[in-house]
């Protein structure tokens, strides 16, 4: 958190002083001619030449580029989890703070007591309670369109072509607006008849069927 903020300062820093020299110390004669001529020789090589001279933009091989998001990767996988570190950090100045002043031990008897606390209560007890708590979280739906060739079975007789079809999602029942394909909307549909689900709509949650 205050490394960006210590390089924000930098760079306030460094603007403020170029501006303090800008206002404090105005370019001298020889300055301004120096920099004149350099811009008229400038100036005139690049019209002979026919072309304004452009810096070059030196870019990384694509090779390289690889190589260093590889080597950025295999480094990360060593970084603990913000939980982890936060977990320790709280249970070492818990730690400490007690022996410190609960039980009058000195400074550095509590800082090490306090690690090794933090550490054992991490691994005996916060950790496999936070592992047990994530078996509960629920895991993301499959979309709608997954259940394209399945099988579907009619919950209302269809009208024209049209009724309502009962599928299974991620092994829970969904009920969706059904339409026979343009070729079969003429055929009868009864309640219980098992139907192919051909087409998927999942912003209106409507499914095109084919009992075929």
């Amino acid at each position: 958190m205050a490394i960006p903020g210590v390089r924000r300062h930098g760079h306030a820093g460094h603007s403020a002083t170029r501006g303090q020299m800008t206002r404090g110390h105005a370019p001298t004669h020889a300055a301004l001619r120096a920099k004149t001529s350099g811009h008229a020789v400038h100036g005139a090589r690049a019209g002979t030449s026919g072309h304004a001279a452009h810096p070059a933009h030196p870019h990384a091989p694509p090779k390289a580029q690889t190589a260093e998001h590889t080597v950025s990767a295999g480094l990360l996988r060593y970084v603990p989890e913000p939980r982890l570190i936060f977990s320790v950090l709280a249970l070492f100045g818990a730690s400490g703070n007690v022996l410190q002043h609960a039980f009058h031990q000195p400074f550095w008897i509590s800082a090490l007591g306090g690690a090794v606390t933090a550490t054992l209560l991490e691994g005996l007890v916060v950790g496999p309670l936070w592992r047990f708590a994530m078996r509960f979280t629920g895991e993301p739906t499959s979309p709608l369109a997954s259940l394209v060739m399945d099988q579907a079975e009619a919950v209302t007789a269809f009208h024209n072509g049209k009724g309502i079809v009962r599928a299974v999602l991620d092994g829970r029942a969904v009920q969706l607006s059904a339409e026979l394909v343009a070729e079969e909307s003429g055929l009868a549909v009864r309640v219980g008849d098992h139907v192919t689900i051909q087409d998927v709509d999942a912003d209106h949650e409507r499914v095109r069927v084919s009992v075929r």
